[in-house]
C-alpha cells in the first residue's frame, strides 16, 4: 500500500464534467453568485468542487483505512457517465438526429440517472448526514470519526451493490425512484453557451424548488456547454417527444441559466466570461423568482 498512489484531492463534481465547459479542458470560468458586480476568473479545473480526504475512513491516529476505496467506485461511474457523454455528442451535432422519436439508448438513460443521483450523494454535506443518522442508529454511543466512517461504508457498500447489481440496502435506489418514467430531451445549442454550477441540476416541482417528494416535474440538468437533458414525467410529453433530440432557442439557454443560477451553492462556471448585465438579472431571478431555497436539504 505504500507503494500505492493515493488520490488526496477528491471531487464532490467530477473534473472530467466541468472539462465539458472548458475551452482548454484545464480550467474554466468561474462567476460568484453572491457577488455578481465581481468580474469572473479563470480558475484550474483541479482546484474545484474538492476536499482533502472527503472520502476517507480514519482511525483515531488520522491514518487512512483502506485508501480511496469509495473514490475509485465512483470513478468506475464516472467513466460509465463520461463515455455516455461522448456517446450522445457523436450524434447530437448530425441534423438527422432531430427525426428521431429514440434518440438515447437505454443504457445512456440509465447512466445518466445514476449520475444525476450519485451526483446528489456526493456532497460533503450528505457525507455529514449520512454521520448524523450513524450516530441516531447507534444511540449517539459511537463518536463523530466512528459515525462518519460508518457513513462512508454505507455508501462505498450502497454503489458497490449497485455498480454490480446485487440486492441489498442501498440508499441509491430511493433517489433513482424519483425517476422513474421520465420523458428525456436533450438540447443543443450551435454555441458554447449553456452553463454550469457547483449543484449542476436543478428540480422542479409544484412546491417550486427543494425538497419534495415523488417524481419532479422538470429537471433540468446540463451536459455540455452546448448539451441540456431535461426530464418531465412520460405521461406530461406526447408519445413522439419522450426521447428526442432539440435545438435549444434563446428563451431555452435563458431558462438553463436561471436554473443553475438558483441552485448554484456558490459557484457558476461556463465557457467563457458572462456578460455583467446578464449575471445581474439572472441574480434578480435568484432572489426573487422562487424564494424556495433548496438549502433546505443541502
Amino acid at each position: 500500500m505504500e507503494n500505492q498512489q493515493i488520490t488526496k484531492n477528491q471531487h464532490f463534481i467530477p473534473q472530467f464534467y466541468f472539462r465539458e465547459f472548458s475551452a482548454s479542458e484545464k480550467g474554466i470560468y468561474r462567476h460568484n453568485v453572491q457577488l455578481p458586480n465581481e468580474s469572473s476568473i479563470w480558475v484550474s479545473i483541479n482546484d474545484e468542487c474538492a476536499e482533502k480526504y472527503l472520502y476517507e475512513m480514519l482511525t483515531d491516529d488520522g491514518e487512512l483505512l483502506e485508501p480511496n476505496k469509495l473514490e475509485k467506485i465512483f470513478s468506475k461511474f464516472e467513466a460509465d457517465f463520461s463515455n455516455t457523454i461522448k456517446s450522445i455528442k457523436r450524434k447530437a451535432f448530425d441534423k438527422i438526429s432531430f427525426n428521431t422519436t429514440s434518440f438515447l439508448t437505454k443504457e445512456e438513460k440509465q447512466n445518466l440517472l445514476i449520475f444525476i443521483s450519485l451526483q446528489l450523494l456526493r456532497y460533503p454535506e450528505m457525507i455529514k448526514y449520512g454521520q448524523d443518522i450513524a450516530k441516531e442508529v447507534h444511540n449517539n454511543e459511537i463518536n463523530d470519526l466512528q459515525a462518519r466512517n460508518f457513513a462512508i461504508e454505507m455508501y462505498y457498500n450502497s454503489l458497490f451493490r449497485l455498480k454490480n447489481n446485487q440486492e441489498g440496502p442501498n440508499i441509491t435506489f430511493s433517489v433513482l425512484k424519483w425517476f422513474d418514467n421520465m420523458a428525456f430531451k436533450i438540447g443543443v445549442s450551435d454555441r458554447d453557451n449553456v452553463i454550469t454550477s457547483d449543484l449542476p441540476m436543478c428540480f422542479y416541482n409544484k412546491k417550486g424548488l427543494y425538497p419534495f417528494e415523488g417524481t419532479p416535474d422538470q429537471v433540468t440538468v446540463p451536459l455540455t456547454s452546448r448539451l441540456v437533458l431535461f426530464l418531465s414525467p412520460m405521461q406530461s410529453e406526447d408519445r413522439g417527444n419522450r426521447n428526442i433530440l432539440f435545438p435549444l432557442t434563446g428563451d431555452d439557454i435563458r431558462e438553463e441559466h436561471s436554473a443553475m443560477f438558483m441552485m448554484a451553492r456558490h459557484w457558476i462556471y461556463s465557457y467563457s466570461p458572462l456578460n455583467a448585465e446578464d449575471i445581474l438579472q439572472l441574480v434578480d431571478d435568484r432572489l426573487f423568482k422562487d424564494d424556495r431555497r433548496k438549502d433546505e436539504l443541502l
